[in-house]
């Protein structure tokens, strides 16, 4: 079991002071030498970018300060386990590079913490809630709370029938081995009420009278999360508790259950929800609320990271390409948005493209490895001229996969017979009606280049003059670089059609301007 320590206070506290007081608000004081934070998923199928959000926020803070980042698997509802689901959300935070502590239990290290392994210790911590008097038995049938929930509808709270059973009653109760619950006794003076500071939401009062009695451990013996959530977290020193907006409504039961327990109060940090970009929920049925979604279509994981850190949060100076020691020197938690956050896939595209460009710029080799599975049904050689298309080519990828799509004119045949390219020629006809006349005429100024010569600078040069020297025919020298575009690529875009002209080489060019 983990070394624990717990404040003996006397019943008397309950029943003299319990229910009339606002409880200890703790404020947002970081100690830079002792910070704590976890991410505690379920695991109930792929991970969400709303959990990939909780999990970074968690790390953001815990290494700002050199604090714990610690991983622990709430799997306490185990009708709801997905098989796989913890490999799953070990492989999406490494994925991620969002490095977790190890956990001391007893004498061991461990890479995470799983709930359901851990019963024994919720047994005790709920045996001392019933010996002061704070939680109690409740032996009612499923039928029977059914039965309240209809008549009572929504808002429903459990009755305390069970509160109220005589001695005598609970005895013949225990004597026939009727299965019970055991549920949390919320302060019921009627001027009770919980109070707790929310890093982003502020100050949240709530009456006790509108708390139900939680049941805190189930007939089987095994906790619910409510208990298993408080435990676990004062026994892993956590200090701040980072998670969903759809938390807040439980935090005022879990705040009763450190006051009765004795135990400090976690800071809480409540995250805003995620939407689409019509405002409805992100919701976990939609294909695009899945981290593996992003990880199939070929996005970097420091662009997904930095998008989703921005997710409710900006710094003060509006940057927005992130690496991740910069994302931990600048995240605050203070400076997290109420607002809900719309999921803006074209900003994704435009993160990851510029992690895409700084990658090729800094580890080009790194790059190459993830491209290699997609160049398995290609025939196209990882050598010095594949690394120079891939570095002319770096500020166009918006995915990983884009480069074959985007640049095998450079291995390939033109493709002139695509929509984009049939698009493209009737743009050129409009603006140069004798288009067909002007290519030969271009070809014969490439052509007289010499091999030696052949670079970015003397090319411009002569495709500048041309354009000048025929403005009367292409009109506008954008107009000749289409041409070009349309015969040596067969794209609307791509990198400067200098730069395209010398990498496809000399040969090629005259070639392909051979109409």
């Amino acid at each position: 079991m983990l070394k624990h320590t717990l404040k003996n206070f006397s019943s008397s506290f309950y029943s003299n002071n319990f229910g009339k007081r606002n409880f200890h608000i703790n404020k947002y004081i970081l100690d830079k030498t002792n910070v704590v934070t976890r991410f505690a998923p379920s695991p109930t199928g792929f991970m969400h970018l709303g959990a990939l959000r909780t999990a970074l926020f968690n790390f953001l803070i815990a290494k700002k300060y050199n604090g714990k980042f610690y991983l622990r698997i709430e799997d306490t509802d185990q009708k709801r386990l997905v098989k796989g689901s913890i490999d799953q959300i070990q492989k999406t935070i490494q994925w991620a590079n969002l490095k977790t502590d190890k956990v001391k239990v007893d004498n061991n290290e461990l890479d995470f913490v799983i709930q359901s392994e851990r019963t024994p210790i919720y047994q005790h911590y709920v045996n001392i809630l019933l010996e002061k008097g704070y939680a109690y038995k409740c032996y009612c049938t499923e039928e029977r709370l059914d039965e309240l929930r209809t008549l009572k509808g929504t808002g429903f709270k459990y009755d305390r029938q069970c509160l109220y059973l005589s001695d005598e009653e609970k005895a013949k109760l225990e004597e026939s081995n009727t299965p019970y619950t055991i549920r949390m006794k919320i302060p019921d003076d009627k001027s009770a009420f919980t109070v707790f500071e929310d890093i982003v939401y502020g100050k949240i009062k709530v009456e006790n009278k509108t708390l139900d009695d939680q049941v805190l451990l189930k007939s089987d013996g095994t906790p619910t999360y409510h208990l298993a959530n408080v435990v676990d977290d004062h026994l892993m020193g956590v200090t701040h508790v980072i998670r969903g907006q759809e938390w807040i409504a439980s935090t005022p039961k879990h705040c009763i259950l450190y006051d009765m327990f004795g135990w400090e109060r976690p800071n809480f940090v409540h995250l805003p929800l995620l939407c689409n970009e019509d405002g409805t929920k992100l919701s976990k049925r939609q294909g695009h609320a899945s981290v593996d979604y992003y990880v199939e279509l070929g996005y970097l994981p420091e662009a997904l990271v930095n998008f989703v850190a921005l997710l409710g949060w900006h710094p003060s100076d509006n940057q927005e390409i992130f690496t991740m020691q910069q994302l931990i020197d600048k995240f605050e938690a203070s400076s997290i948005n109420k607002g809900n956050c719309k999921v803006d896939l074209q900003k994704l595209e435009w993160i990851n493209s510029q992690h895409i460009r700084m990658v090729i710029e800094n580890d080009m080799e790194r790059f190459i490895e993830l491209l290699k599975p997609y160049l398995k049904d290609v025939n196209i050689p990882i050598d010095n001229y594949f690394r120079k298309v891939l570095f002319i080519g770096r500020e166009r990828l918006k995915r990983v996969p884009d480069f074959v799509d985007f640049f095998d004119y450079f291995f390939f045949d033109v493709k002139l017979e695509t929509d984009e390219a049939k698009e493209l020629l009737q743009t050129i006809e409009k603006k140069i009606p004798d288009y067909i006349t002007i290519v030969p005429m271009i070809r014969k100024e490439l052509e007289a280049i010499n091999e030696s010569e052949w670079n970015e600078e003397t090319i411009g040069k002569v495709i500048s003059t041309f354009a000048q020297t025929n403005k009367s025919q292409v009109k506008a020298y954008g107009n000749i670089v289409s041409l070009l575009r349309y015969y040596l690529t067969g794209k609307k875009i791509g990198p400067g059609i200098n730069q395209v002209i010398e990498t496809l080489g000399r040969d090629v060019v005259l070639k392909r301007l051979t109409v």
